[in-house]
């Protein structure tokens, strides 16, 4: 369960599936879909960062392991929830 952080264009993380991770961070990504995170059942931490054009968490209800989510200036979320009924704090103030 190593750690990765990635900062990117990418739209497709499916590629990361086989690495088994468990704790994973994205930044200053500029994709607005991220479904296929919902492939990484192994994470039990998830941290989303600046991600300006994501406005869907739907893919963390597919994550049965993660038991840390930290979201932080996802500005299009501001008062949402993702389906599923889970709450978030997208750390805007």
């Amino acid at each position: 369960g190593e750690t990765y952080v990635i900062s990117s264009e990418e739209e497709d993380f499916s590629f990361l599936k086989e690495l088994d991770l468990e704790s994973f961070a994205l930044l200053w990504c500029g994709s607005s879909n991220l479904a296929t995170l919902g492939e990484l059942v192994s994470l039990r931490k998830l941290e989303l960062w600046r991600i300006m054009k994501l406005d869907n968490l739907d893919f963390i209800s597919s994550l049965v392991n993660l038991e840390t989510i930290k979201l932080q200036d996802l500005k299009r979320l501001r008062g949402r929830r993702p389906r599923g009924g889970r709450s978030h704090s997208t750390g805007n103030a």
